[in-house]
């Protein structure tokens, strides 16, 4: 019976492109472009939802607070703050670090789903460095820091503590991930 199903479908599809592409079938009431959408919709593949993490939520305060002792300027961790990137699915953790004088400073980590994420980050092909042994495909531009892990883009935006401190943080998020 599936195989039928999945035989109908082709049928339905290759007539209605046939019939679009021809101009052949059309009536007053529109059956053909009828026929075709719902032949287009009984042979399109469900939409596969990505279920992405909250950015957040991937590192402890103790991370955190690691990497921002790096900097030695007696940075710690205040606030986390989740913004949405509502144009391509995922978002942003803006963390928020103050030091004992009242100044802050902020550093990011990103999720984005791979399917709209990667039009970004591919703007950086050229200036790539590999990150081996952290997800899929690592690499950083400046200092940025990303990772292909299944489905999802990892990004790690921290300014000031190096290179070795963001590849810790980057490697815990996407072992999360």
């Amino acid at each position: 019976m599936k195989s039928e199903a999945g035989t109908y479908a082709r049928w339905a599809l290759t007539c209605a492109v046939l019939a679009a592409l021809t101009g052949c079938g059309r009536t007053a009431t529109g059956d053909a472009d009828r026929a075709a959408a719902a032949a287009a919709e009984a042979a399109a593949p469900a939409s596969v939802s990505i279920q992405l993490p909250d950015p957040c939520k991937l590192h402890t305060d103790e991370e955190i607070n690691a990497a921002l002792d790096k900097m030695n300027n007696g940075w710690k961790l205040s606030q986390r703050t989740f913004i949405p990137f509502p144009d391509i699915g995922g978002g942003k953790c803006d963390i928020e670090a103050r030091n004992e004088q009242g100044y802050t400073t902020h550093f990011e980590v990103s999720v984005m789903p791979v399917r709209t994420g990667s039009v970004m980050v591919g703007m950086y092909k050229g200036t790539r460095t590999p990150i081996p042994g952290v997800g899929e495909n690592a690499f950083h531009v400046d200092v940025t820091y990303y990772a292909f892990q299944k489905d999802i883009i990892v990004g790690i935006a921290l300014l000031g503590s190096g290179r070795e401190s963001s590849i810790k943080l980057l490697k815990a998020a996407v072992d999360r991930v």
